[in-house]
């Protein structure tokens, strides 16, 4: 299992205990107000998660939001299976695209709630702004 390492770990962690979760009002003002590109990315996405999706999340032993990720992936890309054979391929890669969106938007605040406020639940999108 991973443990938080290093200063960005810290950084985030310390970002979420003072401004709350995505979903909080004051949070993406204060996201803003981060001086750099590179910081706002830090705080709110997980690049790890983006490109191995459950293996991050299973990784960072949030396995609760790793099955449910998983069965959400799986869910759309047989609903687009059902798509005609034009538009299949299509609808495939942008749900292959926004899943792993949603698992790099969510990685870190769902870490930092099972590290620092000791929960972890089944929901995938426990305080995040979608």
């Amino acid at each position: 299992m991973v443990k938080p390492r290093g200063e960005k770990w810290e950084q985030r962690f310390a970002f979420f205990k003072e401004h709350g979760a995505p979903n909080a009002p004051g949070f993406k003002q204060a996201l803003k107000a981060l001086p750099r590109w590179s910081d706002k990315l830090r705080v709110n996405f997980n690049v790890w998660a983006f490109f191995f999706g459950a293996i991050a999340l299973f990784a960072f032993g949030l396995w609760k939001k790793a099955i449910v990720w998983l069965l959400i992936a799986i869910a759309l890309q047989v609903l687009c299976a059902l798509a005609p054979d034009w538009l299949a391929p299509r609808l495939q890669f942008g749900a292959s695209i926004g899943c792993s969106m949603m698992a790099g938007l969510v990685c870190n605040y769902a870490y930092y709630q099972k590290e620092r406020l000791q929960r972890q639940s089944w929901n995938l999108f426990e305080g995040m702004r979608f």
